[in-house]
C-alpha cells in the first residue's frame, strides 16, 4: 500500500482487496485510517513514519467488510521524489492471525496447568488429613511414621516436577518472544535468560527421578547441563572440545543450583567470547574437595583470555556478576 502525505491511500496490491474485501477502484483515494479497528493509533503510527522515516513490526488490526478482523504489523517507510523530498509512505502489512492464535493457546495452556496445579494440591491436602485421621484412629505410631515418610517424599517429588514444569513454561515463553525480536543483542540475552532458567530447571528434574531426593550426582549433571550449553550455541564438538573431570560428588539443591548456574555463565562466556574467529580450544571443569568442608572448582579454558584491563571481581557484565553473587551465596571465594 502507499499512501499520500495527506494520509489518501494512492495505491494497494491484491493482499489489501483480499484482507479488506473492498475493490482496488474504491480504496484508492480514501483515507488510509478508516479500514483499521483503531483510525487514532493507525493515525499515529502514520505520523510517526513521517517524523523518524520508518516503523517497524507496529501492531494494528484491519476490519473486513463483513466484520472479521485481521490482526496485522506494520511495517512502512517514507518514499521521496528524485530531489529528496518526501512524497508518502510505503507500508506493508503481515498476517500474525496464525501467531496470536498460538500466543492465547498458550495462555489458555498455563491457566490450565495453573488450574490442574490447585486442584492437585487441595486432593492433597483432603488427601493428608484423611490420612492424619486414619492414624489418629489406629493409633499406631509406627504406621503414622513411615506413611508420613511416604506422604512427604510424594509432596516434595511432586513440588519438583512442578517447579520443573513451570521454569519449562518460563523458557518457552522466552522462546517464543525471541522470535519477535530483530536484535542481535536482544535475542542474545533471551538466550541467556532462557539457560539459566533451563539450569535450574534441569536440577528439579534430576531430583524428580532421584531415588535420594537430598542429594544430586553432581557429575551426572553438569555433562548435561554442559551438553545442553553446548546446543544452545550451536558450538561444533571438533572445535570446542570439553573436559570434565569430576569424581563421586554429591551436592544438595540448595548448593547444586549456584554452582549449575555459575558452570552455565562461565562455560557460556567462553563460547561466546574466548573462541572467536573459528579459534579451536577446549574449555576444562574440574572439581575436587580442598579439605573437608570445601570444594575447588575449575573452570577454564585455552581461549583468547580476558582482557588486561578487565578486573572480573568488578565487571559491569550481569554474568560475571552472578559468579560473584552466586560465590558469595555458597560461602566460597574466586580465584583468578
Amino acid at each position: 500500500m502507499t499512501i499520500s502525505s495527506e494520509g489518501k491511500i494512492t495505491d494497494v496490491n491484491k493482499a489489501t482487496e483480499l484482507v479488506t474485501g473492498i475493490p482496488r477502484e474504491k480504496l484508492i483515494g480514501s483515507d488510509f485510517s478508516d479500514y483499521f479497528t483503531t483510525p487514532e493509533k493507525a493515525r499515529k503510527g502514520y505520523h510517526e513514519v513521517f517524523e523518524k522515516g520508518f516503523v517497524r513490526d507496529y501492531p494494528l488490526a484491519i476490519r473486513h467488510i463483513s466484520g472479521n478482523i485481521t490482526d496485522v504489523l506494520y511495517n512502512a517507510t517514507v518514499y521521496k521524489n528524485e530531489i529528496g523530498e518526501v512524497q508518502g509512505i510505503f507500508a506493508a502489512a503481515r498476517d500474525i492471525t496464525q501467531r496470536k492464535y498460538a500466543e492465547n493457546e498458550l495462555r489458555k495452556a498455563h491457566d490450565e496447568l495453573e488450574i490442574r496445579v490447585k486442584e492437585r494440591t487441595s486432593e492433597l491436602a483432603k488427601a493428608n488429613e484423611a490420612l492424619k485421621a486414619e492414624i489418629n484412629e489406629r493409633k499406631k505410631a509406627q504406621e503414622n511414621l513411615i506413611q508420613s515418610l511416604a506422604e512427604k517424599e510424594l509432596l516434595i517429588k511432586e513440588v519438583h516436577h512442578r517447579v520443573k514444569n513451570n521454569l519449562q513454561i518460563v523458557s518457552s515463553m522466552f522462546e517464543l518472544q525471541s522470535t519477535y525480536m530483530k536484535d542481535k543483542q536482544a535475542i542474545m540475552a533471551f538466550r541467556e535468560g532462557q539457560n539459566r532458567v533451563a539450569t535450574m530447571a534441569l536440577i528439579h528434574e534430576k531430583l524428580y527421578r532421584s531415588g535420594d531426593l537430598s542429594r544430586i550426582r553432581f557429575a551426572e549433571y553438569i555433562e548435561e547441563l554442559t551438553s545442553n550449553i553446548f546446543v544452545s550455541y550451536g558450538v561444533n564438538s571438533n572445535q570446542i572440545r570439553l573436559n570434565i573431570n569430576v569424581g563421586e560428588v554429591f551436592f544438595d539443591v540448595n548448593t547444586a543450583i549456584p554452582c549449575g548456574l555459575i558452570i552455565n555463565e562461565l562455560v557460556s562466556n567462553s563460547i561466546k567470547h574466548a573462541f572467536t574467529d573459528g579459534r579451536k580450544g577446549e574449555i576444562n571443569i574440574e572439581l575436587r574437595p580442598e579439605n573437608m568442608e570445601k570444594y575447588l572448582m575449575t573452570i577454564n579454558d585455552n581461549g583468547r583470555g580476558f582482557p588486561p584491563d578487565l578486573d572480573f571481581r568488578n565487571s559491569e557484565t550481569l554474568g560475571l556478576k552472578l559468579v560473584i553473587t552466586l560465590t558469595k551465596q555458597l560461602n566460597g571465594d574466586n580465584r583468578a
